[in-house]
Parts: C-alpha cells; structure tokens; sequence
C-alpha cells in the first residue's frame, strides 16, 4: 500500500490514507504505533480528516465518481456518500474541515464539452448543504481548476487554484476563493 495522506487525532492516534492497487485503505494507529482498524473501499485516496471526537472522514474518487465516508473512532461506519460526477471528475482535491464541524470539498472536471470547478459543503452529519459549479467561461481548453483547501480559526474556507492554460504548460490567472 502506498501512503497518500495522513492526519493525527487528538489521543495521540495516526490515521493513513492510503492506496493498494484500484482499492483505497483507512488505516488507525495508537500512540505507540499498533495498528487498531483497517478499512478498505473501492478508488483512489483523496484525502482523510480528524475530528475532536477521533472521527475520521475519508474522500475518494473512483471512476469519476467521490466517496465520502464517515468513521467513528472504532472504526464503525457513521455515513456514507457515493456522489456521481459523470466519470469526468478528477477530485476531490481540497478536502478541509471547518470549526463547526462542516466539511468542504472542491474538485474540477473535463469533458470534450466542458470543464468545471466544483465545491461541495456537507455538515457534520454528511447532508449536503449546498454545492456550487463554475464552468469554464470561455477559458478553453482548460477551465477553472481548485488544488488545495484549508480553514482558518474564524471557520472561513479558502480554496486555491488556477484558470486558462493546462497542468503543463502553467495556468495564466490564479484562484482564491474565500
């Protein structure tokens, strides 16, 4: 397995995102390093998130498609999403928890028709509690893409990425939405 990302708990505990072939694994480790749980689903890592309460939440992408998984501290699941984006979606990328609890989750995709950012604010619970698309606006071939997320001591999210241009040759404009 190859470790993707990784995130501390407030006991002292480890947690690993981690890849094995066309699986992802959610792996706890105590303090001193003994493996407690292993979980496995079907994709790629996407990123993992602590809460206070030792919860940990896990995004994936699988054709296309994210899965977004809750944990309590044992490992049992709490909930699950299997979102739908088509087969075109290259994220989650930013996966960030706020101070109230709420998760954000920013992505891109590309089509042959279209390419578009993504962000999704789901609460503590997994319910949804909006989700906001911004297309490409005449910046071909490439449209708006989002790399990373964090949250700051207010609860504010920010997101970065970038517009016009492509992953090889640079972006021509850089994002930050607040």
């Amino acid at each position: 397995a190859n470790g993707v990302d990784v995130a501390s708990g407030v006991s002292g505990g480890v947690y690993v995102s981690a890849d094995s072939g066309e699986n992802h694994l959610t792996i706890k480790y105590d303090a001193n390093g003994n493996r407690q749980w292993v979980k496995g689903t079907s994709g790629s890592s996407r990123g993992i998130i602590v809460d206070e309460g030792g919860n940990v939440v896990i995004a994936t992408n699988a054709d296309g498609a994210w899965n977004i998984e809750k944990y309590d501290s044992e490992g049992s699941v709490k909930w699950s999403h299997h979102i739908d984006r088509s087969g075109q979606d290259l994220g989650p990328f930013g996966f960030v928890r706020d101070k109230y609890g709420n998760i954000s989750i920013c992505s891109c995709s590309d089509s042959s028709e279209h390419s578009e950012m993504m962000i999704m604010n789901l609460d503590a619970n997994g319910f949804i509690r909006y989700a906001i698309s911004l297309p490409e606006s005449g910046m071909s071939p490439w449209g708006p893409r989002t790399y990373a997320a964090a949250s700051d001591s207010d609860g504010s999210i920010r997101i970065a990425g970038g517009a016009g241009g492509s992953y090889w040759t640079g972006y021509n404009e850089a994002l930050i939405l607040n």
